[in-house]
């Protein structure tokens, strides 16, 4: 059995953490619509911010996890998120507070692709 680093175990454990995290926003959590704060395209924002955290995680954790090339790891990180952005997005067409927009699904593939490539950079760097 492959001795795992400390590394390896705070990546899982955030990761997990922040998918329950993300899954809580994007499909339990019910926003009122508030007058105080009114900013353009915010929910885009959000959507971003989430998967661009959720894909720094999951590709480090993926890193600290195998042996294998780089190239696999990203791509498996990609299409690991891109499908449970996907799941999201299709989950919302049956929630009545929610509505499918391909929009919040573009932003969550330029989270992903952006945290993926940040990991490449600062693992390349290091």
């Amino acid at each position: 059995m492959k001795n795992l680093s400390i590394n390896f175990y705070r990546y899982l454990v955030l990761s997990i953490a922040w998918v329950f995290f993300t899954f809580y926003l994007l499909i339990i959590y019910s926003h009122k619509e508030s007058s105080t704060i009114s900013f353009p395209f915010l929910d885009k924002v959000v959507h971003f911010i989430l998967f661009f955290i959720q894909s720094i995680l999951i590709t480090n954790t993926m890193y600290e996890y195998s042996d294998r090339n780089n190239r696999i790891i990203i791509i498996a990180s990609i299409i690991s998120l891109l499908l449970f952005g996907l799941i999201i997005e299709i989950q919302q067409i049956y929630l009545p507070y929610r509505t499918f927009e391909i929009m919040d699904f573009i932003a969550n593939f330029l989270g992903v692709l952006s945290g993926s490539f940040v990991v490449i950079y600062f693992r390349k760097n290091k």
